[in-house]
């Protein structure tokens, strides 16, 4: 006899008999037995489906902060389909745990979509201010660092990749930083010179005061 959370995963690989509002919830807090169930079937479910469940489930843990749907992302993370990979980088926008740094790194440096790399960079933002706080070991903050500056440093780097990395660095005050987003703010791109004036908002440093209210 099989169990409701067997037929919502037989629904799932057929895209006529999927409902995207159909007992959504099951999917919060999944057990290891039912994470597991979920990622054996993730890749033989139609493209349309996981596209719309993930970007569903994000909707939904917005809306409800009990709601965590974490296992569920995380397999979209390295999904084949862009559209999940990003959503589900938006959807893991309050996990903490640190074995994802390693994943947004990789995003954010190898993915062949734009729109990807730029979410895994402003995704990385939230453990660098864990680090401005003393909440994250040096070596992952060296690590992301490392990343988000080189996409900034790299003048070849689309600019929605670039203009992302440089407001997740901007937690940090130092003068390389600062350097940065006077060099963003001079630029002639005008989305660039936005996330230049968000940059200096989010850095609290007063030396950008006068600018940032005249902006």
């Amino acid at each position: 006899m099989t169990t409701p959370f067997e037929e919502l995963l037989e629904e799932l690989l057929r895209s006529d008999a999927f409902s995207v509002g159909a007992r959504l919830h099951e999917f919060s807090h999944l057990a290891a037995e039912g994470a597991a169930a979920l990622a054996e079937i993730w890749p033989s479910i139609p493209d349309p489906v996981r596209r719309t469940l993930v970007a569903r489930l994000v909707e939904l843990a917005e809306a409800d902060f009990e709601m965590d749907f974490g296992s569920v992302f995380r397999l979209g993370l390295q999904d084949e389909d862009a559209d999940v990979r990003r959503a589900a980088i938006d959807g893991l926008w309050e996990d903490e745990r640190l074995d994802l740094i390693a994943t947004f790194v990789q995003l954010l440096a190898q993915d062949p979509v734009d729109a990807v790399r730029a979410a895994a960079a402003t995704a990385l933002g939230r453990f660098v201010f864990m680090a401005e706080c003393d909440e994250l070991e040096k070596r992952h903050f060296v690590a992301i660092r490392s990343a988000l500056e080189s996409i900034v440093l790299d003048y070849n780097q689309p600019i929605e990749v670039a203009r992302r990395a440089l407001e997740s660095l901007a937690h940090i005050n130092d003068e390389r930083v600062r350097g940065m987003i006077d060099w963003a703010y001079e630029q002639g791109n005008e989305l660039l010179r936005i996330s230049a004036v968000f940059a200096m908002g989010r850095s609290a440093d007063a030396t950008w005061t006068e600018t940032v209210l005249a902006e």
